[in-house]
C-alpha cells in the first residue's frame, strides 16, 4: 500500500526516440496526472514539490520494482482482498500527510 500511497498509478508512455520532441510528448498526457512515469526503452522518471519528494518517488519505485521481480520469481504476489487494500491504503495516506506536516514544520522551524 505505500508505494500505491506515495506514487498512484505509474503508466507507461509510449517510446520517442532520446534528445527529440518525441520523447517529451510521449510523456506530456501524464505529467500532471501522475508521480512518476515508465518512460518505454528507457527507464523511469519520477517528480514532485521539490527535488526531496521527486528522488523519494523514484527511490521508492525502484525498490518495488525489484519486489516484483522477486516476488514473480519466487512463484508470484498474494494481492490484498479490495477492502484490505483501501483501509491500509487510507493509513498510508494518513501517515504521508503526517510525517509531511512534521518535515515540514521542522523545516519552516530551522530555516525561520
Amino acid at each position: 500500500p505505500w508505494p500505491t500511497a506515495t506514487l498512484g498509478c505509474v503508466p507507461l508512455t509510449d517510446y520517442g526516440t532520446p534528445s527529440t520532441d518525441e520523447l517529451t510528448e510521449a510523456m506530456k498526457p501524464f505529467v500532471g496526472l501522475h508521480n512518476a512515469l515508465l518512460m518505454a526503452n528507457h527507464g523511469a522518471v519520477a517528480y514532485g514539490r521539490h527535488l526531496w519528494e521527486a528522488y523519494d518517488r523514484l527511490e521508492t519505485l525502484e525498490h518495488t520494482a525489484k519486489i516484483a521481480i522477486l516476488a514473480k520469481a519466487l512463484g508470484g504476489a498474494n494481492d490484498l482482498p479490495a477492502d484490505e487494500r483501501e483501509v491500509a491504503l487510507a493509513a498510508c495516506e494518513r501517515m504521508a500527510e503526517s510525517l509531511w506536516d512534521a518535515l515540514t514544520g521542522i523545516h519552516e522551524a530551522a530555516c525561520s
